[in-house]
């Protein structure tokens, strides 16, 4: 995701509850394997803290950072586009898989999307030794 300066202000946006604001690991552990996941969502975040207790919080270096560290795993040969077709359904691991929409749409198609999540009373588990 690249900054190109068209970012509403905060006070141009519908409110935030601030409370509903999580800072969460970049990096998730799976509960069973114990292995890490980078986990960032470009769209959402905004700042970024540091294990040094700094912020980064300019949002064109927090993107570039992000893009920068997620960039391995979005190469061309790491993806899987899927050319969909009516009847197709995708099941995956939404705490260890970056995802999209693919596919092409005829002008009068619709995607509909339902999701089915299996709610959590843990939140993400980061790596050892560091603070969530």
């Amino acid at each position: 995701m690249e900054s190109e300066g068209l970012e509403l202000p905060d006070s141009e946006l519908p409110p935030i509850e601030q409370d509903k604001i999580l800072v969460l690991p970049m990096c998730w552990k799976n509960p069973v394997t114990g292995r890490l996941a980078l986990q960032i969502h470009p769209a959402a975040v905004e700042k970024l803290y540091l294990a040094d207790g700094s912020v980064v919080d300019d949002l064109e270096e927090v993107r570039a950072i992000v893009h920068r560290l997620q960039r391995p795993g979005i190469a061309p040969e790491r993806l899987h586009a899927v050319e969909w077709e009516e009847g197709d359904l995708a099941v995956f691991n939404n705490h260890a898989v970056l995802h999209s929409v693919t596919g092409s749409f005829d002008k009068d198609e619709v995607r509909i999307f339902r999701q089915c999540n299996l709610a959590g009373s843990e939140p993400p588990v980061g790596p050892e030794g560091v603070a969530v």
